[in-house]
């Protein structure tokens, strides 16, 4: 017997999720760490860019000062400010107050000593003596951004490189890191499939020679033993009808029909009734007659016993139960344990079970989910821990 496609389909969600969380924080980290690695080699390609014009610039600036101090000396007769082909200058005061200026940008950081600003490169000096009254001497030449889009182009090539080098590292970290979990569902998967063709005989025998004994001839004790039995193995003959469902419901064929929904219900009911009794359920119906609904009846069984299992297992002893069946909704509700907040959004997924205590492999209502999901059914949850849960079934 071949692992269903169902089990398979359910077991890669659970794979595909867990490697989109694992693999999104870890794209958000690599490309944090790449950032910050393509910030701080711009800012040093940029360092390097102006620290060549610095030097370059000191050498134009040899030339510009006798010129300054030619003007100065000569101020008196011939006002005019010392100007170069090959680069723009400004002269400003003890106050930072511009004398005289060439420059492009209006703007000059006079407390850095080489800077871009609004693509110049700016040099400031500090001459030893204020000609012509200034304490700050700026020369300034154009960036031809040369270095930038080189720059650019190498961290883009590297950037991409790297990043779909750590993209497939990751992927293969994720996988490897599924792969325990991967086993162990696998594993789980396997048992479920073995003991579900395990539990066919045993469970058909004793129900069928329960089915056989008459109760009116025996004491009111064996009575009540055989009682038990019986309950017992319906517990375990929907246990495995679930299980049967979940292994092998790709195999099973599907055959929707109108079906009289408020009669299927009854059925159930009367299916439970003595577990519903040896808890002492005080129970409820509201039941529409004539109510229909097209589907397999298969899976409108499986869907309703385990509401109804669910309902009885988890309700406290003497608590209540109710069902109500109106034309577009079915409801059942119970004054059991109830489901903590935290839990009710994933109530439905498979083996998440609401009580560790009551037992059980976590399957029912993720087969309920399934059903619902397949037939368009909503499917709605409502509880309160240790008063109330109900769930609600739209359509």
């Amino acid at each position: 017997m071949k692992v269903s496609n169902d089990m398979a389909i359910n077991l890669a969600h659970s794979e595909v999720r867990s490697l989109r969380a694992f693999f999104s924080l870890y794209v958000l980290l690599t490309l944090f760490i790449l950032s910050f690695l393509a910030y701080f080699y711009f800012q040093s390609e940029k360092k390097m860019m102006l620290s060549h014009w610095r030097m370059e610039l000191q050498l134009q600036s040899e030339s510009f000062l006798p010129r300054l101090k030619k003007a100065h000396y000569n101020f008196a007769h011939n006002q005019s400010y010392p100007r170069s082909d090959t680069f723009s200058s400004g002269i400003y005061d003890i106050d930072k107050t511009a004398i005289f200026s060439t420059l492009r940008t209006p703007y000059v950081d006079l407390n850095e000593v080489i800077s871009l600003n609004e693509g110049y490169i700016q040099l400031v000096i500090q001459p030893e003596f204020y000609y012509l009254g200034a304490k700050y001497i700026v020369l300034e030449v154009p960036d031809d951004g040369v270095w930038f889009s080189q720059t650019l182009q190498t961290i883009i090539i590297f950037f991409t490189l790297i990043f779909v080098l750590l993209l497939l590292s990751g992927w293969y970290l994720g996988k490897l890191f599924l792969r325990p979990m991967k086993e162990a569902v696998s594993l789980l998967d396997r048992f479920i499939k073995d003991t579900t063709h395990e539990l066919n005989t045993p469970v058909a025998t004793i129900l069928s020679n329960i089915e056989t004994i008459n109760t009116q001839t025996v004491d009111d004790k064996t009575a009540k033993k055989l009682q038990r039995i019986d309950i017992a193995s319906r517990t375990i003959s929907t246990l495995y009808d679930d299980l049967t469902y979940l292994v092998l419901n790709h195999n099973i064929p599907t055959k929707d029909e109108e079906l009289n929904l408020s009669e299927l219900l009854h059925e159930r009911i009367d299916y439970f009734d003595l577990a519903i009794k040896q808890k002492k359920l005080q129970l409820e119906t509201e039941i529409a007659q004539g109510v229909s609904f097209f589907a397999d009846r298969t899976k409108m069984t499986r869907l309703i016993d385990n509401l109804l299992s669910n309902a009885i297992k988890y309700n406290a002893l003497k608590g209540e139960l109710a069902v109500t069946l109106t034309s577009d909704q079915l409801s059942i509700a119970n004054s059991g344990k109830g489901i903590a907040k935290e839990k009710l959004s994933t109530i439905f997924n498979r083996y998440v079970r609401a009580d560790n205590v009551a037992g059980g492999f976590g399957i029912g209502l993720h087969i309920v989910s399934k059903i619902a999901k397949l037939y368009k059914i909503k499917l709605e949850i409502d509880s309160e821990p240790h008063k109330m849960t109900r769930i609600t079934l739209s359509w």
